[in-house]
């Protein structure tokens, strides 16, 4: 697409015009979400899912008009999870079976692709990678505060992966909205899987013009 072409797409934006190319678009995009959370402690015998909440800032550039490059930042809180029969020890006393409880907080750095494949209707498919803050809080045996040996809590990073699929709607050259279905994966063990849907608000324009 020609320079001159791209520039009448941007005078039909300043009017508050539908735009018609995604190709050296800019955005902000807020995204409120909420979802599901699988935990893990060490020990425990499989994942507890829990309710999760956060929010999301995303900064976009449009390559092509199918292609944008995608960088968020983003953080979330856990619900406490419930962790049955594993083996701990209080003060160096004779290990038993506890349950543990632990609250998880998680800030999270990615950038990846994003294709974008329609103008007034926009589905979309993202891919991105990046890095994890884990900030866990005690484990404390259940109805008590106290706390096993070796079971303090503290900060990690973590390497993640996380994919979503959406589907926007064009209000106008400089506004759309959306709603996305999200996965992701934090790596480091004992690794958080969590799912989540979130409501999304863009605001688009055309810096390099």
């Amino acid at each position: 697409m020609s320079r001159t072409a791209i520039a009448t797409l941007a005078l039909v934006a300043s009017a508050s015009l539908p735009a018609y190319a995604d190709r050296y678009e800019a955005a902000v995009t807020v995204a409120p979400e909420g979802g599901f959370a699988w935990i893990r402690e060490d020990g425990a015998a499989g994942a507890t899912r829990v309710p999760r909440g956060g929010a999301s800032v995303r900064l976009s550039y449009g390559l092509r008009d199918w292609l944008a490059l995608d960088a968020e930042v983003g953080g979330a809180t856990m619900s406490e999870g419930r962790f049955e029969d594993i083996v701990v020890s209080v003060g160096g006393a004779t290990p038993t079976n506890e349950t543990l409880t632990r609250t998880t907080r998680a800030a999270r750095l990615l950038v990846g692709g994003e294709l974008r494949l329609g103008v007034a209707w926009i589905p979309t498919v993202a891919v991105g990678v990046g890095a994890q803050l884990r900030m866990r809080g005690d484990a404390v045996v259940a109805g008590t505060a106290l706390v096993p040996d070796g079971r303090r809590g503290g900060i990690s990073v973590d390497p993640v992966v996380a994919a979503r699929v959406g589907l926007e709607r064009r209000l106008s050259a400089r506004w759309v909205v959306g709603v996305e279905v999200a996965a992701a994966r934090a790596l480091m063990a004992p690794a958080i899987d969590s799912a989540e849907v979130s409501l999304s608000l863009s605001r688009y324009w055309y810096p390099l013009l």
